[in-house]
Formats: structure tokens, C-alpha cells, sequence
């Protein structure tokens, strides 16, 4: 079992975080890259999927249901519970004499990707993290209930220690501020405000302990269990010290550790480093900023990004200046009129794309109502997509992939929306003059692209942006997959490539196309200024040119790389033998001639 939990780890990407040290940036580690001095680990590669099956085997044998066998798959439970248990419980004593100095040495111990991989294991049995697919709530017991998450107390207890679940009914143990809503568990005893009052959990000591004439106040760690919960699509369990998460879609794991200062003032509200009379920015009359923000230059960038205004809660804003309506406060939880927002997200939650805290930065919340820095989602939609080939997944949200939508983001929007209706139209053009439209994919019922033309000719069909004109333009078949590794310049239209040719009258110079120089391909790139590739011949650039110069290309019809067809060529027009530049002419007008 312990093996099978380390191989599951060994699929993840760790990042290691100091809270509330100033020693540079995060560390980040692999099991790869520490088997070489620790043997305790498993050997080989091991892809993300595989990783992901292996827990998703994992929980099927624990729910497989057998008259037969009966007794081992109860063993099965037994052993996997026990496993994740006893990994979770050890984080504590993992870091008990752990500071900012000795943090990089944790990832040496076997006993940290183990609680990797047990948080992985439970969030695979959450269908909160699958969508509500593979696991039914109904079925769902000592590992799974997503409302047993939502109630983080009580699965907590019951999952990482032997103590009886906090009752509901004993406000005692309650955060006093808090814990009548949400049940949250008292983690801290403030003796100067009361041994009822004084009662908070780690984020309202937070708040309440943030003024001047509080933030003295000497407090004592009553409860140090863990607490584990499922939120915004990550497993995380949370100790006094130290905060470990897991993405189980990215196998991605960030360790949190909290460094114990002797500061007891206020921290700055981005960087959550502690604020003192020399580091304090200069005020600026906002009760949102004023002795909130450190003087950092990256501090206060951030401050004439955020909203100033502080919500009916008392909290500041946590979104961005300028929006119409305030997100709800990602410290109380409650929405710009006072009322409990049920978006369920706290500043503590993590950036899906960036996996800093939500709170270090400016947030909006999408028209999916997923929360993200503002800064990472115009960070994401200006790189656009990564490779050659122009794809617009990049635009829709990281964890639902709906469409990104928000009000702040209209105009980095505005010219990505153009460009994929302009690429659309030019694919579904060119499904009907290539006599697809009717094809099978798309009109047998219960299809991929059952009754939808659109998305099979973005499927269908590759596009890529031209570098000169910055137009899109036809690149052939989408299953041609392009070299990551490219040169934006080599990326040219036909039009761009050779002046001199002749503009359709019909159609103009979006469809002017070149033929491959090496095959019976059209031409994606145009390279040393002098030769068209199509992708497959562009990928692999010597094999064309060396069989150019021993006189072994292929005659027509030719394929890539040598290849020789049979049959018709699939151009379908008649061209000069391989190994010449040739001009198409316009791509719509020669389908139209040919049906």
C-alpha cells in the first residue's frame, strides 16, 4: 500500500513556502529530482495519469462491493483508511522542530509525499473534485462526503485522530465568532477577551486581533489537530504550523510553513509580512490601506489596483478598482449587502493558476463564480495559447472551462473574442466548400459533434496566426501536431510570403494558400525566406531538403517526409513535381472548382 501511495506522489510537482519570511522566492522539488539521495523512493518515470489512476484504482477496490470476497475487500478499507490516516497524522511531528533555516530539508523525508499522496487519495474520492461524476454523495462515507467537507469538523476529527467528533451542540468548542454558521472549531483562547468570547478559530483571531489596542493580546493553542477540507477543486489540511495542499488535477502540492515571530502587529494585507514603523507605507486616508500595506514596491502597485472601499462587514474589498459591484468579502464570507454570499471562498483559498493565497493580491469573480487574481487571468488571456497552432481553450476558466467573463476584463477580451469568430467563420467556410458539412461526424445522432458543424471545423481544421499581418490563415488537417519549439516569424501567410501573388476577386487574400515545397501539403510556414513547409515536413526540416538533394522526394501525390501516396493528390490541382515553390492560389475558390 505504502508503495502504490509513494507512486502516487511521485507524479506531483511540490512547492515549498515560508510564511512570513523575507528569504527569497519558493523552492520547488520532485521526487526525481531527490531520488538520486533518498532510496526510499520508488524508481522509473511515472506520468500525471498514471498517478491519478493508480488512487482511482485505489478507491474502486475499497468500494467494490463482493459476496465472495467479503472479508479482504473489508481488509482493503481498513488498510487504505489506516494508510492515509497515519500519513496525515504524521505531518505534525513531521515539522515540530522545522524553521525557515532547516524548511528545505523536508522534502528529503518520505513521510511528507506520503500526505501528498493521501490528500490526492481523498480528493479522488470527493465528486466535489470530479464534477459529481465517479463518486455519488450518497455512497460517500469515511473519505468522500462533500458535506462532511463543507462541515470540515467533524471529517477531520473522525479521519486524523481517535478523539469523538465535536458535537454541534457544544458551543464551547466552537469559534465563538464564527462557529454558530459554520462550525469551525476554536483553535486559539485569547485570555483578555474572555473565556467564552475569547474562543476564535485561526482566521476570525485573525481579524478581530488586527487593531491597535487587540493585537497585544496574548492568546494560547487550544486544539492543534488537523483540519482537512475540500475547496475551489484542492484537498488541503491545515496544522498551526504549516498548511499542505493538493491539486488533484495538476498534481500540483504546496507546502505552507508558518514561521513563529515575535511580531505582534499587524501584517501587510498582500504579503502577510509584518508591518512595523520602518517598512509601513504612507497613508493615503483609505481605511482599506492605511497601516495595511507594507512600503514594497510590489505592495503598492498592488494598492492602486484593489478597490478601496471597505464592505458593510468592516473588511476591505478584496477585488478590483473600478467594478460596478464588490466580490463578497473573502473574510467573513459575506456579499457586498451584508448577507452570507454563498460563493464559499476565503482569502486563505488558493489562485488556481497561480497557487498563491487569493488574499495576496487583487480577486474578481468570473460569471462562473470562480474567484482568481485579477493579475493572473489578464496574465493568462494576454499570452495566449502556447504552441504554434492557434487554440482558444486558454480563454476559458481553469477549473469549469466555461468561457472567461467579467467586466474588468472586457478589454483584454474584446480582440480575442474577434479573432476566434473571424477563425470560426473561416472554418466553417471552408467545411462546406470541402463538402464536409454532411459528414458523419456530424450528423449521426449521439455523435462527437452530433448536429454541430462549428466545433467539428475547429476540430477538423488548424489555423495559425500570421507574424506579418497578424491574420489568421488555413494551416491544413489539426492532427498534424506542431514542433513546441518554433519560430514566430517563420509563421507566414501565403499573401505575406510572396507579394506578387494575385488576390482572389471572390475571396480576397484570406484563403491564398502555397503548397509545401517536399509535398502534396498546403504550406503552414515559410522559412529562410525562400521555402514553404507544411507541419509535419516543418518539424522534421532536414529530411526534405536531404531528399531534395539526393533526388529521392517523391512524385505526386506525396505525402510528409518522403512518404508516397497513392491514388489522387489530395490538392487537387494541377502543380509542379516536388521540390518547387508553388502558389495554390485561393483555397475556397479551388474546393468549389472541384465539387
Amino acid at each position: 500500500m505504502r508503495l502504490l501511495m509513494l507512486m502516487i506522489a511521485k507524479t506531483h510537482a511540490l512547492e515549498l513556502r515560508v510564511k512570513g519570511s523575507r528569504k527569497g522566492e519558493p523552492h520547488h522539488f520532485t521526487i526525481d529530482e531527490l531520488s538520486a539521495g533518498v532510496h526510499k523512493f520508488p524508481g522509473g518515470h511515472l506520468t500525471r495519469a498514471i498517478g491519478h489512476d493508480i488512487a482511482q484504482g485505489l478507491w474502486n477496490l475499497r468500494q467494490a462491493v463482493s459476496e465472495d470476497h467479503g472479508d479482504n475487500l473489508d481488509a482493503w478499507q481498513r488498510a487504505l483508511d489506516s494508510e492515509v490516516r497515519t500519513a496525515l497524522q504524521r505531518l505534525s511531528s513531521l515539522i515540530e522542530d522545522v524553521d525557515q533555516d532547516n524548511a528545505n530539508e523536508l522534502p528529503q523525508y518520505p513521510q511528507l509525499w506520503l500526505a501528498i499522496a493521501a490528500l490526492h487519495v481523498a480528493g479522488v474520492c470527493t465528486n466535489a473534485i470530479l464534477g459529481g461524476g465517479d463518486v455519488p454523495c450518497e455512497e460517500a462515507d469515511l473519505l468522500t462526503s462533500e458535506k462532511a467537507f463543507k462541515q470540515s469538523n467533524e471529517w477531520a476529527c473522525a479521519l486524523l485522530s481517535d478523539r469523538e467528533p465535536v458535537s454541534g451542540e457544544n458551543l464551547a468548542s466552537l469559534c465563538f465568532n464564527c462557529g454558530w454558521s459554520t462550525e469551525k472549531v476554536a483553535k486559539l483562547q485569547c485570555e483578555e477577551c474572555g473565556s467564552v468570547e475569547g474562543l476564535l478559530c485561526e482566521d476570525c483571531d485573525k481579524i478581530l486581533h488586527l487593531s491597535r489596542n487587540r493585537h497585544g493580546h496574548k492568546r494560547a493553542v487550544i486544539d492543534d489537530s488537523a483540519q482537512l477540507e475540500s475547496r475551489g477543486g484542492m484537498m488541503r489540511v491545515k496544522l498551526p504550523t504549516l498548511t499542505l495542499t493538493v491539486d488533484v488535477r495538476k498534481h500540483k502540492a504546496i507546502l505552507e510553513l508558518q514561521v513563529q515571530s515575535q511580531h505582534h502587529g499587524s501584517l501587510c494585507r498582500f504579503c502577510a509580512q509584518p508591518i512595523t514603523e520602518a517598512s509601513r507605507a504612507p497613508d493615503v486616508g483609505c481605511p482599506a490601506f492605511d497601516g495595511l500595506i507594507c512600503n514594497s514596491s510590489a505592495c503598492l502597485d498592488l494598492r492602486e489596483l484593489a478597490c478601496s472601499r471597505t464592505l458593510p462587514c468592516g473588511h476591505a474589498c478584496a477585488g478590483v478598482r473600478g467594478e460596478e459591484v464588490c466580490p463578497p468579502c473573502l473574510t467573513c464570507g459575506n456579499d457586498a449587502d451584508g448577507e452570507i454570499s454563498p460563493l464559499n471562498v476565503i482569502g486563505e483559498d488558493l489562485c488556481s493558476y497561480c497557487f498563491d493565497t487569493l488574499n495576496a493580491e487583487p480577486c474578481v469573480v468570473l460569471d462562473c463564480q470562480h474567484v482568481f487574481h485579477f493579475q493572473c487571468l489578464k496574465r493568462m488571456l494576454e499570452a495566449r495559447w502556447s504552441g504554434a497552432r492557434i487554440d482558444f481553450g486558454f480563454r476559458n476558466c481553469p477549473v469549469c472551462r466555461q468561457a472567461i467573463s467579467h467586466s474588468t476584463l472586457v478589454e483584454v477580451l474584446e480582440p480575442i473574442i474577434k479573432l476566434e469568430e473571424d477563425v470560426k467563420q473561416k472554418a466553417l467556410m471552408r467545411l462546406e466548400y470541402e463538402g464536409l458539412a454532411q459528414c458523419q461526424d456530424i450528423v449521426s445522432p449521439g455523435g462527437e459533434f452530433d448536429g454541430d458543424p462549428q466545433g467539428y471545423s475547429m476540430h477538423k481544421f488548424a489555423y495559425f496566426l500570421c507574424y506579418n499581418c497578424n491574420k489568421p490563415y488555413f494551416g491544413g488537417a489539426a492532427n498534424c501536431g506542431v514542433n513546441a519549439d518554433f519560430d514566430p516569424s517563420e509563421l507566414v501567410c501565403g499573401p505575406c510570403s510572396n507579394p506578387q501573388m494575385s488576390s482572389c476577386q471572390k475571396h480576397g487574400d484570406d484563403y491564398l494558400e502555397y503548397k509545401c515545397r517536399f509535398c502534396c501539403s498546403v504550406a503552414v510556414w515559410f522559412c529562410f525566406g525562400t521555402t514553404h513547409f507544411c507541419d509535419a515536413c516543418h518539424n522534421q526540416p532536414g529530411v526534405g531538403p536531404r531528399q531534395e538533394k539526393a533526388g529521392e522526394l517523391p512524385a505526386c501525390p506525396a505525402g510528409p517526409l518522403g512518404k508516397q501516396l497513392e491514388g489522387s493528390c489530395p490538392l487537387r490541382v494541377p502543380h509542379p513535381p516536388t521540390g518547387e515553390e508553388f502558389p495554390l492560389g485561393c483555397g475556397i475558390c479551388r474546393n468549389t472548382q472541384t465539387f
